[in-house]
């Protein structure tokens, strides 16, 4: 009301601008009828007073109802829990027990050999491992190469060497929260599961938080390392009470391990997790611990060169902008391109004009030169400050990589790499290729890639049982010259350009990734309406792989998830949303999720077979996977020898009834000659 009484004086009050201003006068009584629809009504007439309103809850029917319904954290708050969760009201009690001595470590081995299950956490340097009766813990040296002591005050009485030999010899199920870590230090274990993984394939979660299981399965309180220790570093905080911390995340493992397990069986994801993700693991822990070399001198080297290019493009841009600027600030960016240069503006964001790439490649494709010099900038620097700099500050004392390999780290069931990510080194340049040069094999050695050829469209032609598709492969046909004929409706007799081919390549896999019109318009370079003629033409070439779409789509719409060719499950939130953008995007990660998890499993699994091969030769090291790309050094002598076997193992590893499974080997010294 006093906004309005006040209508006319709001600009000189708070300088709101005048076409707001005209835009309340006019929504004056939509207003009004706002601020009335937002009042609670507090004059209903109602009869029946507070107390008539209680209620009872049968615990055990509810009890059924939410795990049937998988309402996890409802039964914990509700307090409604089985037996197995009112386990954890008895947490505090239990004993907690350093193993700093010779007798409590012979303590540790006779309580472990009497369980079936014992679960084991690692975070921060303190491994903490859990018992049905208590808890164990120890510290270990942040420099932990050769085994060092560990703990402050065993007077060297223990090493890790000691709990090494008794969890070796342990004969029951060892359950771990990113077990791969503990492997990665020398751990064995006759059997274990990780239920980080069996987690992530129940909830399709990419969260490597321990806290999920705990507060999803089990009733013990859900606290965070702040609530406790407030900002004190781990460093700092008194031992005894960090390792009980932890012990409490470490017991939520077998507080939970056979309801997780039972789920996993229900849903038919036990196969998955036993036969596929399970050995993947200790090959996991492996690969990271080989790493891959790399010539430091080469990459010196090439951060020189890459600097020089990029001073050059500096001098250019600022040669036409007319003054020196700071190229990295949006900002100062958008006021030489927009407002000193006049050239037109493409989209506005909350902080003012955008300069982003697409809006450059705009800018680019109306004839600006200063736009391409900012595009090739940015792209180099991207290149020297991700990789070519940062990757050697990673090297080991032998010049070597370590990345690590992320068993959940995408939706889809691919592997994900970080630290550094070795999977994302750009495939189809010059610099991209620069890169991989740097890798290379120790002395004695050769690097060997082999990869699979076309393996997603594979999956689709299987899946979708399309006799086209199906027909290209088996009679080794060009797929994406076979796919340009029809687009560009071109007799048999007709050569395919090489920019025909290309544009077919692209909608081949533009199909998978279920992109639209619009999106395949805009990376063409082409109008809307000559991408949904492609499209279609590709569709009427290709009709059973559209069926194959719909049937994906309308089956995740029933289920709330699609499945693999081998089972496995990736929930899509958003496929039945009335909100069209979301729905859109949902269906075409439902169609991509078959195809591409379809193709990661494939690539697990010959993974699987290689490493038995690998165990049985010294000679041969598996060194880093990048989606259907699989990096070996091997010994130069028995490189042939064994280029033969593997590639049989790549081939028959996993057989389609009606399509080839083809692969492309390539040696060399280094990464960029494998490819």
């Amino acid at each position: 009301e006093n906004i309005y009484e006040n209508i006319d004086k709001l600009t000189e009050i708070s300088g709101i601008g005048k076409s707001l201003i005209n835009n309340m006068i006019e929504d004056k009584e939509l207003a009004f009828l706002s601020k009335k629809l937002a009042i609670i009504c507090q004059d209903v007439p109602i009869q029946m007073n507070i107390d008539e309103f209680s209620y009872g809850i049968d615990n055990e029917k509810l009890l059924d109802l939410f795990t049937q319904l998988e309402f996890k954290s409802l039964i914990n708050k509700l307090g409604i829990s089985n037996v197995k969760e009112e386990s954890a009201i008895d947490f505090e009690k239990r004993e907690l027990i350093s193993i700093d001595s010779i007798d409590n470590l012979k303590k540790f081995e006779n309580n472990i050999n009497s369980e079936k299950n014992i679960s084991i956490f690692y975070c921060d340097n303190y491994i903490t491992i859990n018992t049905l009766s208590c808890d164990f813990y120890f510290k270990i040296s942040p420099i932990i190469s050769n085994f060092s002591l560990f703990g402050d005050n065993n007077n060297g009485q223990v090493t890790l060497a000691n709990i090494v030999e008794v969890l070796k010899n342990y004969t029951g199920v060892v359950l771990g929260y990113n077990i791969k870590n503990l492997l990665k230090l020398g751990f064995a274990f006759n059997k274990y599961y990780d239920l980080m993984i069996g987690y992530h394939l129940l909830t399709s979660k990419t969260n490597e938080n321990i806290d999920l299981i705990l507060g999803d399965y089990t009733s013990l309180p859900l606290e965070k390392y702040s609530d406790i220790f407030g900002k004190t570093k781990v460093d700092e905080v008194d031992e005894k009470e960090y390792s009980k911390f932890l012990a409490k995340k470490s017991f939520s493992l077998l507080l939970s391990y056979e309801t997780i397990l039972k789920e996993l069986e229900d849903k038919n994801l036990l196969s998955n997790f036993l036969e596929t993700e399970m050995p993947l693991v200790e090959i996991l822990a492996t690969m990271e611990n080989n790493g891959i070399k790399i010539d430091p001198e080469y990459f010196s080297n090439y951060s020189e060169e890459l600097e020089n290019s990029i001073e050059i493009l500096q001098n250019k841009i600022f040669e036409i902008a007319g003054e020196k600027f700071n190229l990295n600030s949006p900002k100062q960016l958008a006021e030489v391109l927009f407002f000193k240069l006049n050239l037109p503006p493409v989209k506005k964001t909350k902080t003012g004009l955008s300069t982003d790439e697409e809006v450059l490649e705009k800018l680019k494709s109306d004839g600006n030169h200063i736009a391409t010099h900012i595009l090739e900038y940015r792209k180099l620097s991207k290149l020297k400050n991700t990789y070519v700099d940062a990757i050697p500050k990673l090297k080991d004392e032998n010049n070597r990589i370590h990345t690590t390999f992320n068993q959940i780290g995408t939706t889809t069931g691919r592997l994900s790499s970080s630290e550094p990510n070795l999977q994302n080194i750009p495939v189809k340049t010059d610099e991209g290729m620069k890169i991989r040069q740097g890798f290379i094999a120790k002395t004695g050695n050769l690097l060997m890639g082999i990869d699979y050829s076309q393996i997603e469209l594979r999956v689709l032609a299987q899946m979708s049982e399309d006799e086209n598709l199906r027909l290209a492969y088996n009679n080794n046909m060009d797929l994406h010259s076979l796919t340009a004929q029809k687009i560009f409706e071109l007799d048999d007799s007709s050569m395919v350009t090489r920019e025909q081919r290309t544009i077919a390549k692209t909608i081949n896999f533009s199909i998978i990734y279920g992109k639209t019109a619009f999106g395949l318009a805009k990376e063409l370079g082409i109008t809307q309406k000559e991408a949904s003629e492609y499209i279609e033409k590709y569709f009427a070439q290709y009709p059973r792989v559209k069926d194959f779409e719909h049937k994906i789509i309308k089956s995740t719409e029933e289920k709330g998830y699609t499945e693999t060719y081998f089972g496995r499950r990736r929930i899509i939130d958003g496929i039945n949303s009335k909100n069209r953008n979301i729905k859109n995007q949902a269906d075409r990660m439902a169609v991509n999720s078959v195809i591409q998890g379809t193709a990661a499993e494939i690539i697990k699994k010959v993974m699987i077979e290689i490493n038995k091969y690998i165990l049985k030769n010294s000679d041969v090291k598996l060194l880093l996977q990048v989606h259907d790309e699989l990096i070996f050094e091997i010994d130069e002598n028995t490189i042939e020898i064994h280029r033969e076997n593997i590639e049989k193992i790549m081939k028959n590893s996993v057989i389609f009834d009606s399509v080839p499974l083809e692969i492309n080997t390539n040696i060399g010294y280094n990464w960029a000659e494998t490819k």
